[in-house]
Formats: C-alpha cells, structure tokens, sequence
C-alpha cells in the first residue's frame, strides 16, 4: 500500500540549521507536528526546538530520531495529563459557583475569570445605590494582594481565609467581606470567594 504525502505516518526528511549547528532527521509526518506544536508553544522555531533537545540528551551515542519521536510522545502525553488536571478544576469551580451565595472565581494574574448570578445580583444591586440610571466601570479588589493572599492559603490548613475586599464602582466604593479558598491544579491556581457582607457601606473611594 502507498501512504499518500500527507499521511500521518509517512516519512519526511529534514535538515535543520541553526547557528552553526546542522543536523538531519527522518520522522513520520506526526511526529513533525508534535514538534512544531512544542516550539510554537515555546516561542520556537522547529530547528532550535530541536536543537535544544538534542543537546539535553544524556546519551550521545543515542538514535536521536527514536529520541525525538519519544519526545513528542512525553509532549503529548504532558498536554493530556494538563488537560486533564484543568477539566477537574473547572469542575470543582462549577460546583463551587452553584452555591446561593455571592460567588467569584480570581485567576492568579488578578483577573475576575467567572462568577455565579448571585454575584452578578448583587453588583447590580449595589451599582443601583449610587447610580439608578447604570454605571460604567465596576472593580474588584480584595483587601489582600492576590500572589500574598496565595502564599497565605498554601501554608494555611484547609486552604481558606476570610479578608476584606472592594467594589469600585465609578467614583465610589463598596467595602465588605469574603471567605475566600485556594483551588489548585498543577501550576493553575485561583481564588474562590464568597460574599459574606451583601449590604456594605458605600463611601467614596480615594482619589487615584
């Protein structure tokens, strides 16, 4: 039988060159792509990419296409086990968003990523306490810095906490309290909060 080019098992023959470096490969069409998946996620090009793992072997008397095809499958095999790990946490924040109560989901860069209806309830019901006809810009901060706040939950027993945090509503703000709990897969981590105060005072906020 003929595989046809672009099958994924036929053979394709490569020489890469980068920086004085020179090298030849025959992989299957698959395992091209494997690599070229890994350097684009790595800002790479395929030749450097491969480059860098070559010189990373232990072994120099190695097959260094067996090595890269085992490579691709390591790739791969990580892509699934993070795949993986992100589908469990998503689940555990859905449930964590069923609750009746206020709820909000921070990334560790900062950003609000999700909340339930409870919790967009009750932003609009305190953005209709300063301003009935709407408003145009709503921020959420906590009282704690979001990386401190981290390091705090990761050495505290059951990974939760209570702290204080701020509506920034147009020019005013809303101050109350969360219960907040670190949730945690691999390198991903996000804050899980609960509104504890849903009728805080509003004052000012500081001039910026």
């Amino acid at each position: 039988m003929t595989l046809e080019p672009s099958s994924p098992a036929s053979l394709r023959f490569r020489i890469l060159k980068r920086q004085g470096w020179k090298a030849s490969f025959r992989l299957e069409e698959i395992f091209w792509q494997v690599l070229s998946e890994a350097a684009q996620a790595k800002n790479l090009k395929v030749a450097d990419y491969v480059k860098d793992t070559i010189e990373r072997l232990d072994d120099d008397g190695c097959n260094q296409s067996s090595a890269l095809r085992v490579h691709a499958v390591e790739y791969l095999l990580g892509r699934c086990r993070a795949l993986q790990d992100q589908g469990n946490l998503n689940g555990v924040i859905a449930t964590a968003l069923a609750t009746p109560s206020p709820c909000f989901v921070l990334s560790s860069a900062r950003q609000l990523i999700n909340h339930n209806r409870e919790f967009q309830e009750f932003v609009a019901a305190a953005s209709a306490q300063i301003s009935p006809a709407g408003v145009a810009q709503v921020l959420l901060t906590l009282d704690v810095e979001v990386p401190k706040l981290i390091d705090l939950l990761e050495s505290k027993p059951g990974n939760v906490l209570t702290c204080g945090y701020s509506l920034r509503i147009d020019s005013r703000l809303i101050r109350g309290r969360a219960r907040v709990a670190l949730l945690a897969q691999n390198n991903v981590k996000v804050l899980v909060g609960y509104v504890l105060d849903s009728e805080s005072q509003v004052r000012p906020a500081p001039a910026s």
